[in-house]
């Protein structure tokens, strides 16, 4: 999947949106951990984030943690936090 401006703007939005729980799959969640516009956005209100379609790593689940401010994802039956 090819991640454009136009669709990382477009989640970080809907994150502004004050969403508290994000169901996403590992491409996007190691986008949202790495990119530098997610930090310029008010995402506080994410309390809680569900992954799915595919095992995330234990350092991309942690960078996203830090980057996103959440204690714990949830990703099928297992748990990061």
């Amino acid at each position: 999947m090819v991640l454009n401006w136009d669709r990382i703007y477009g989640i970080v939005r809907y994150l502004c949106l004050q969403a508290t729980i994000l169901h996403m799959v590992p491409p996007i969640a190691v986008m949202l951990s790495k990119h530098p516009l997610v930090s310029k956005f008010d995402v506080s209100s994410v309390r809680a984030i569900l992954g799915g379609a595919a095992p995330l790593g234990q350092q991309q689940a942690e960078a996203l943690m830090k980057q996103l401010g959440v204690n714990a994802i949830r990703q099928g039956m297992s748990y990061h936090g």
